[in-house]
């Protein structure tokens, strides 16, 4: 079904009915808010001249027109994310530790960030949260002639946000003459090559990575 009303409208509607759905699945079993599902995104929506966008938690969005890469991200997860990185290079003998010992000694940190999840001067994530929505970002890009869109998750902006393997405009010409898997495998080599996450501190070896890229023409 075609609709024409916004990106916040739909998603508005859409948390109606998974918030109905999932407090009928838990019945009278409590659930803390820290338990709570909830997850990053990147939406799109088309339109005859111009592209809605809507962006929740640490996903990004590039969008490349006429060669000038713009990004649309917020940011304020990966604040909360240095701090706890910083932290962890700091601990005596990191080195010598496990991902799982590191991560221990830093999840005081990790939860106190959590807690801030949907919360003014915190972060805002897709949950059941409708101010989340309200607080996201948002707008709208005129679509010019050989417009190109990528969306990530954090585990692969990293390939030039964190790791500084590439930049944002060499991963958008990537992306078109190499295509998606090609930049995805430089992001693991990298990991593997700091599997123990001493270079770049980090909570696993490797975080989900996700990235959809199109070529748009009109």
């Amino acid at each position: 079904m075609k609709r024409h009303d916004s990106l916040k409208e739909i998603m508005k509607d859409g948390i109606d009915e998974i918030t109905k759905e999932y407090y009928e699945l838990i019945g009278d079993n409590k659930v803390e808010a820290l338990d709570f599902p909830s997850c990053a995104c990147s939406l799109v929506k088309f339109y005859e001249d111009k592209i809605e966008y809507l962006i929740l938690g640490d996903c990004t969005l590039l969008v490349n027109s006429k060669g000038r890469v713009e990004t649309f991200k917020d940011d304020a997860i990966s604040k909360l994310d240095k701090k706890v990185y910083d932290y962890m290079a700091k601990l005596e003998n990191s080195k010598n530790m496990t991902f799982n010992e590191r991560k221990a000694n830093v999840m005081h940190i990790i939860i106190e960030n959590r807690l801030k999840k949907n919360t003014i001067g915190g972060y805002w994530s897709l949950e059941f949260s409708k101010e989340a929505i309200d607080n996201c970002v948002s707008g709208f890009i005129d679509i010019k002639d050989n417009t190109k869109i990528m969306m990530t998750s954090d585990g692969f902006s990293c390939v030039y946000d964190r790791y500084g393997i590439f930049s944002k405009e060499e991963i958008i010409n990537l992306a078109n003459t190499e295509g998606i898997d090609y930049i995805y495998k430089k992001v693991r080599e990298f990991e593997k090559s700091d599997d123990n996450g001493v270079e770049y501190p980090r909570f696993k070896v490797h975080d989900d990575s996700s990235c959809v890229y199109l070529d748009i023409y009109k």
